[in-house]
C-alpha cells in the first residue's frame, strides 16, 4: 500500500511527525553516570553478576570511574557483558495455598545492578522529552502524579 503525500495528510488534519531525537550520541560524562549510580536503591539483590548496589556507590569517584570505562566500551563497540543482561528469575510464595504449586507464587526478576545503571542512562536522556509529550491523561510512572490524582480530576 502506498503511503499518503503530505498533502493528503494535511487535507485530513493529520499533521506529519518531524523526528527531534533528544538523546545525545555521546559517550555518557562521568556526571551522567554518578547520577545514573545515584537512582540505584541499596538493599536489593546484586543479581548474576554479585555487584551489590552499595559496592558501586561508596565506590566513590574510583568505581564511577571504572564503571564509566566499561559503559564506554560498551558505547564504542556496541557489545554489553553478558552478565548484564540476564535476570534471574526467582518464585516468590503468595502466602496462601500449597508452597510446592507454582500457581501459589509469583516470579522476580533479579537484574544486574551495573546494567540497571547503564539502563538509567538513556531513561535520564528521553525522561524529559517523553514527559514533554505525554497526554494529561496519561498519569503512571509520571514524577509526583499518581492514578490518583486523574481520580479525582473527573
Amino acid at each position: 500500500m502506498d503511503e499518503p503525500s503530505s498533502g493528503e495528510l494535511l487535507s485530513t488534519g493529520v499533521r506529519p511527525l518531524t523526528a527531534v531525537s533528544p538523546v545525545d550520541k555521546a559517550v555518557p560524562s562521568l556526571d551522567e553516570i554518578m547520577k545514573a549510580v545515584a537512582r540505584l536503591k541499596s538493599g536489593k539483590a546484586a543479581g548474576v553478576c554479585d555487584i551489590p548496589a552499595e559496592l558501586i556507590k561508596t565506590g566513590d569517584r574510583t568505581m564511577i570511574r571504572g564503571l564509566h570505562a566499561v559503559i564506554e566500551a560498551i558505547c564504542q563497540t556496541g557489545i554489553i557483558p553478558p552478565d548484564w543482561t540476564k535476570g534471574l528469575v526467582t518464585p516468590i510464595w503468595k502466602g496462601k495455598g500449597d508452597q510446592c504449586d507454582c500457581h501459589n507464587s509469583h516470579g522476580i526478576t533479579v537484574l544486574s545492578v551495573p546494567g540497571k545503571a547503564l539502563a538509567h542512562i538513556p531513561l535520564m536522556y528521553i525522561q524529559d522529552h517523553l514527559l514533554k509529550f505525554q497526554r494529561a491523561e496519561q498519569s503512571r510512572f509520571i514524577p509526583k502524579k499518581s492514578t490518583v490524582d486523574r481520580i479525582l480530576a473527573l
